[in-house]
């Protein structure tokens, strides 16, 4: 029961997305990052997100002085 209500939910987010958005939220291509947060810990999502962050930042001023 809660699982098919979440489901109903998540097909109501994806629709009012596409139709707002014009986004698809499970197409992956659209994001930047995508992590599967359910088996880390808070310090193990922090760590990940600030590394990841930090290495676009490296390579986004890596592209800006080359310009």
């Amino acid at each position: 029961d809660s699982i098919d209500s979440s489901q109903k939910r998540r097909d109501t987010m994806r629709k009012n997305y596409m139709s707002l958005y014009q986004v698809d939220i499970d197409d992956y291509s659209n994001f930047d990052l995508v992590m599967d947060t359910s088996t880390l810990s808070s310090a193990e999502v922090f760590d990940r997100v600030s590394t990841f962050i930090d290495a676009r930042n490296s390579w986004m001023c890596q592209v800006l002085t080359n310009m």
